[in-house]
């Protein structure tokens, strides 16, 4: 084989391998394209769940702070109950 006949055969299959690649690249991308989308759509859902289960420092201590009245209440009924009796 002469050396131009050698870089032709080198040179076709160069460009055959490319396309092979190509069209390797297009159906990996076209599996994965749903797979993304899904992840995409969990993640959304994910933050929307953390951000509707995030109390705020400041609520949660004035929730706290309530319960805390509330309790304090109930045991001053109690306590003047027993008194009585």
């Amino acid at each position: 084989m002469d050396d131009t006949k050698v870089r032709q055969t080198v040179t076709f299959f160069i460009a055959v391998g490319g396309v092979v690649v190509t069209i390797l690249n297009i159906w990996i991308v076209a599996k994965l394209a749903p797979i993304a989308e899904d992840l995409a759509v969990i993640s959304t859902r994910v933050e929307a769940i953390e951000s509707l289960d995030t109390v705020p420092r400041t609520e949660y201590i004035a929730t706290v702070g309530s319960i805390d009245r509330r309790l304090s209440v109930i045991e001053g009924y109690i306590l003047s109950q027993n008194q009585k009796d």
